[in-house]
């Protein structure tokens, strides 16, 4: 099993996090995923076929899956270890406010 340790600051999981990933197809929408995006290795939560398009949300960072750039999703984020203090509900909340602006923004195309 490859463990992965967070390094960045602006991902779901805080910096210093430990993780590993199990492949597992299809994802379901909403999941927590390892991907890679035009090469580079992160995580986010990706969302299948929402206005037409997939979506990966990251903390302030909503990625529309088209153009030429190559995404792979290599499996669900399986915590192992997260630093004291992280609270997830916020990162949950805010998925679902930006799944519901999505859906209102589609609406009134």
């Amino acid at each position: 099993m490859i463990e992965f340790t967070v390094v960045a600051n602006n991902l779901e999981l805080p910096s210093g996090a430990r993780f590993t990933y199990q492949p597992r197809f299809p994802i379901e929408t909403g999941a927590l995923c390892l991907l890679s995006i035009g090469g580079l290795l992160t995580i986010g939560r990706y969302y299948h076929d929402i206005a037409g398009f997939d979506w990966i949300v990251q903390p302030g960072l909503l990625i529309q899956v088209a153009g030429k750039s190559i995404v792979e999703i290599w499996g669900q984020v399986m915590p192992l270890t997260v630093p004291s203090g992280f609270d997830r509900t916020i990162g949950s909340i805010l998925l679902a406010a930006v799944t519901a602006i999505i859906e209102i923004c589609n609406l009134s195309m």
